[in-house]
């Protein structure tokens, strides 16, 4: 199925439209219209793709967030991090066009839809299902445990990064770093498993310890993202339409808890002006460093071959795919070297801490909008392809592929989080890329295999029809 040409494209050129008044008499109403013209392509895609809109959710959430900071950075917000106010540049309908553009190449890899051959049959539960409730019961125990034996940062106040360095346990930083693939996995018993009550359990869990652990906005959306992206595909996949309204009443509860819980966590029990003001100068951040490159670095074509060189090489040198070992060298921290206090630079990534959205900020800088465009391109290609072999695994409830194609998922998320490109071409990614294409090459054979053993049942004798004889007198 294709997006229908005529809302696609309208919004598509009504936002290059924009962009081009935002180049010679910016407004901050420029951003307005972008971020709404944005959206509104997206619900035009949700009617005619609504596979492909779903599945992509999380970027759609990633582009969205930053478009609506444009908003407030194009209206004079201040951005602490970096000491700027903001003023209309027309950054954000710049790059709104961008994104449309791509999101709506993304698609060409979709041309045929995983739902089209239907859902496997699940009405028993699936393989290895009662092992991820079990194991997802376990660690949500342990680390409950843990959290109470040293307390949890939403309650003593602590940064979640500091937390975590003190906290010297490798496993709970990675279940954090990983919990994309924990809420797929019970998003997929909650779908089509045996056990859906206990998916929907461990899911409300879930969202809790990120909560206690001191997740934020962007983290705790993208958990309640990859829980439901299984349940809604399973909806389609079901002949059945999307719930749109009771998406809407889950969105806005998860907006508010979720604001709350950052709120108690920026210290509202002490002072509550301050956390609000704290929580508005976070909201600045999020598109903070696409503003600080187009304004500075938005050109058509730029060439910086020293970075450009060294984030190549960081695609197969392993011991270079570190932030730390890649400094300001290129990715995240090299967008903001310009911009950021060297001793706060430095701290910043002691801790491992950064400013978000690197990617596209990233290419600009040193390749101009045409190689952003060009990279953009092969990026989103990229995600487009590894969240429809996602799809393809939930739709044969496949345990084992999920989780592989998921681990490559979370690893080229963190790509355009932070900008580094051996995220998305690095040789773990591409070995990770192919160990899952043949694992699905060989659960394809084996069910094409097991489908052939089963017998065939026997045919019902068809009833001859009876002979009506006219007798002549």
């Amino acid at each position: 199925m294709k997006p229908r040409a005529n809302g696609a494209h309208i919004a598509l050129a009504l936002l290059a439209l924009n962009a081009l008044w935002a180049s010679f008499a910016p407004t901050t109403l420029n951003a307005a219209i972008a971020f709404f013209t944005f959206v509104g392509l997206a619900l035009t895609m949700l009617r005619t793709a609504p596979a492909y809109v779903v599945a992509m959710s999380p970027l759609l959430f990633y582009w969205t967030t930053e478009l609506i900071s444009g908003i407030a950075i194009e209206g004079g917000a201040f951005m602490v991090e970096t000491d700027v106010i903001g003023t209309p540049t027309g950054a954000f309908a710049r790059i709104a066009l961008v994104y449309a553009a791509l999101f709506i190449a993304g698609h060409f890899v979709w041309r045929r839809s995983p739902l089209k051959a239907g859902f496997a049959k699940t009405s028993g539960g699936f393989p290895g299902e009662l092992f991820i409730v079990c194991g997802a019961f376990a660690l949500i125990a342990v680390f409950f445990l843990f959290g109470a034996a040293n307390g949890f940062p939403l309650l003593e106040g602590v940064d979640r990064y500091t937390y975590r360095r003190g906290a010297g346990s490798d496993a709970l930083i990675s279940f954090l770093d990983n919990r994309t693939i924990y809420f797929s996995l019970v998003g997929m018993v909650a779908a089509s498993g045996r056990y859906r009550r206990a998916g929907f359990a461990l899911f409300a869990l879930g969202i809790i310890i990120s909560l206690l652990y001191g997740e934020k906005f962007t983290t705790i959306v993208e958990g309640f993202l990859f829980f439901f992206i299984p349940v809604l595909i399973q909806r389609l996949a079901e002949g059945h339409a999307l719930p749109v309204r009771q998406l809407a009443y889950a969105g806005a509860a998860a907006v508010v808890i979720t604001v709350l819980a950052i709120l108690v966590n920026y210290g509202a029990f002490y002072s509550f002006d301050g956390s609000l003001t704290m929580l508005a100068e976070r909201g600045a951040l999020q598109g903070q460093l696409w503003f600080l490159a187009d304004r500075d670095y938005g050109h058509l074509f730029a060439y910086n071959a020293d970075s450009i060189a060294a984030a190549l090489r960081s695609i197969y040198v392993l011991s270079e795919q570190s932030q730390v070992i890649a400094g300001t060298s290129h990715g995240m921290y090299f967008v903001m070297e310009p911009y950021t206090d060297p001793e706060k630079l430095f701290w910043t990534m002691d801790a491992g801490g950064g400013f978000i959205f690197a990617h596209f900020p990233y290419w600009l800088m040193v390749s101009g909008y045409a190689g952003m465009a060009l990279m953009g391109l092969l990026t989103v290609l990229t995600l487009s392809f590894v969240t429809k072999r996602v799809v393809l695994a939930y739709r044969h409830t496949d345990a084992i592929s999920l989780i592989i194609w998921l681990k490559l998922l979370v690893w080229i998320y963190a790509g355009f989080v932070l900008g580094n490109l051996w995220f998305f071409f690095g040789l773990k990614s591409l070995f990770l890329m192919l160990a899952a294409y043949l694992w699905d090459l060989l659960a394809a054979h084996l069910r094409k295999k097991g489908n052939r053993e089963q017998p065939r049942p026997s045919p019902t004798p068809r009833s001859r029809p009876a002979r009506i004889v006219i007798r002549r007198a």
